[in-house]
């Protein structure tokens, strides 16, 4: 629209009402029109806590261990390693 009426003063005055606009935002009304997903660093965030069995993480490490060495002696391509060795870690969580 900008590029259509540059020949006009226009596109200047709107964009100045823009800035203005812009600035005069509260940081939590910027955040919610233009920066969707971001967490503000003013709000706390909680972490859950998130507790591993040792022994289930001993048990993925053995598979990756196996799976790597099935992998250089090339029984499973890097493709399947990768797929392999990502829904193991992903048991972890």
């Amino acid at each position: 629209m900008y590029l259509l009426l540059s020949w006009t003063p226009i596109p200047k005055v709107a964009s100045a009402i823009e800035g203005v606009w812009y600035l005069a935002q509260e940081q939590d009304e910027f955040n919610r029109n233009f920066n969707l997903g971001v967490i503000p660093a003013s709000s706390p965030v909680e972490t859950p806590a998130v507790t591993f069995d040792p022994a289930q993480i001993g048990a993925i490490a053995d598979a990756l261990r196996q799976l790597d060495s099935l992998r250089q002696e090339g029984l499973v391509s890097e493709y399947e390693f990768e797929q392999k060795r990502r829904q193991l870690l992903d048991r972890m969580l």
